[in-house]
This record gives structure tokens, sequence and C-alpha cells, in this order.
């Protein structure tokens, strides 16, 4: 009776490991697709900003203008693509 408890306790053993590095596994495929998403979104991100800088620069009052309505959101589009790219490593340190 002892070897089938053994028995039966192993397979629940490997079950629970299994299932662990599975959910690894969906976490990692997860953080790889963040990280790849926001690489795509600070590309073009950086022009608009860079852009943006310019026209803050310009002499015209109405560029001057939409660009001082524009700096929060570009603002906030940067710190967010910006926790993208330091997910893996927040993972990896915790």
């Amino acid at each position: 009776m002892q070897v089938f408890a053994n028995f039966a306790a192993m397979g629940i053993r490997q079950r629970k490991q299994h299932e662990e590095l599975v959910r690894q596994a969906g976490a990692a495929a997860a953080v790889t697709m963040a990280h790849d998403l926001a690489h795509q979104i600070n590309n073009p991100l950086q022009s608009l900003t860079n852009t943006l800088f310019l026209a803050q620069q310009s002499d015209d009052p109405g560029e001057q203008a939409l660009a001082g309505r524009l700096e929060a959101d570009f603002n906030r589009l940067a710190v967010l693509a910006k926790h993208l790219l330091e997910l893996p490593r927040r993972l990896q340190s915790s």
C-alpha cells in the first residue's frame, strides 16, 4: 500500500511541477511580447518627441501652443514604454 501512496505522491508532485513550468513559460512569453511591443512603440515615439521639441523651439505661436498641449501625453507614453522595456529586468530581480 505504501508503494501506491508513494507513486501517487510522485505523480502529484510531477503534475504540480509541470503546471508551474507551464505558468512560467506563459509569463516569459507575455514579458517578451510586452518588451517587443515597447520597442515598436518607442521608435516612432522618439521621432514624434523630437518633432515636438522642434515645435516648442519654433517662432510660430501656434506650433508652440500645440506642442505644449501634446507634451504631457508624449511624456506619459514615454514613461509607459520605459516601464514595458524594464519589465524583464524587474521580473528577473524578484
